[in-house]
């Protein structure tokens, strides 16, 4: 039974809007069977001071604490920053959950988590996303994206951030140096035992989203990245069709020639283009090989490790309002 929760929230400036959440969550606190929820802020180097005075500690005990990083590190390294901080710590939890702090992730879905995990021991439990409520534009690009990171990975993905994770599975997911760089796609990387809730996106508390285009391109090539090593034999595969298939072409419009089927001068720079197309394939195989070594030899931050680097203090609760 999942009794004590921590739920961790990245936070870059938009402290109003995790005021907010924070008072939502306590709301729900007051009408469920959990023991205790520590809410704990990843504060990625805001250049903002959060509102200590909306922070309150709230009438049935809920914590809240702000984890305080020395640098801005990015949405995915916080969270991965933030999971490693908690591993390290003693505090008792059954399990965490990772939302993000604008309001798109509800609070009072995470009792369908709380539900679907106690009915799947030792799984992480991930909300699928159903509908949407970006752009149409938006929408489109995280099509393409979700049908890019297919293609290349053989993984389908249709998840964020909004998870739980059960204190079982936690080491071995913040021992994954893949988390640091997307946790869709280090939770896929891990073959953790994975649930899905389908669950749609809320509203924004306030303003618009910062993710645009170019963010979400950024997002999928990290997510995309993890996979290098699978991205790399599968374009190896696609390059040696393209050397087989010029080197038939080249056969088949020498025997032409031969024949008397084509056209003078037509050959000749059919044979050479289908060359060329070869001789680049040929190239690329060898630079994919090569950023494939590299990437082995990677020295890529593992999170329970980055976490003591990173992590500058901690603000907790007190009987009156965050230190």
């Amino acid at each position: 039974m999942i009794k004590n929760l921590i739920i961790l929230i990245p936070v870059f400036n938009d402290w109003p809007s995790f005021a907010k959440l924070v008072e939502e969550i306590s709301q729900l606190n007051r009408k469920n069977s959990l023991e205790s929820i520590h809410i704990l802020a990843i504060n990625d180097g805001s250049t903002l001071t959060p509102e200590t005075k909306s922070l309150e500690q709230r009438q049935d005990k809920t914590q809240v604490s702000i984890l305080h990083l020395n640098r801005n590190v990015g949405h995915q390294n916080a969270i991965a920053a933030g999971l490693g901080w908690v591993a390290q710590s003693e505090e008792n939890f059954d399990a965490v959950v990772i939302m993000d702090g604008d309001g798109e992730d509800k609070p009072q879905d995470i009792a369908q988590l709380i539900d679907k995990a106690e009915a799947n021991p030792g799984h992480i439990v991930i909300a699928a996303r159903g509908r949407r409520n970006e752009s149409l534009t938006f929408r489109m690009g995280y099509g393409v994206y979700k049908l890019l990171f297919r293609l290349f990975t053989g993984f389908r993905i249709s998840f964020g951030n909004f998870s739980l994770i059960p204190t079982s599975c936690l080491t071995q997911l913040v021992n994954s140096r893949e988390i640091w760089h997307s946790y869709a796609g280090g939770v896929l990387r891990s073959r953790i035992p994975r649930t899905m809730v389908q669950i749609d996106r809320g509203t924004r508390y306030y303003g618009q989203s910062k993710m645009n285009f170019t963010g979400l391109i950024l997002h999928g090539l990290s997510a995309i990245s993890v996979f290098v090593d699978i991205c790399t034999v599968r374009v190896l595969m696609m390059t040696l069709g393209f050397i087989t298939l010029s080197a038939l072409g080249i056969g088949t419009v020498v025997t032409m020639k031969f024949l008397g089927l084509s056209s003078p001068g037509w050959s000749s720079t059919m044979a050479l283009l289908m060359l060329v197309i070869s001789m680049q394939c040929v190239l690329l195989s060898f630079f994919l090989i090569f950023i494939l070594f590299i990437y082995r030899n990677m020295n890529t931050q593992i999170p329970v490790n980055a976490s003591n680097t990173l992590v500058k203090d901690v603000s907790h609760s007190s009987s009156e309002r965050i230190l």
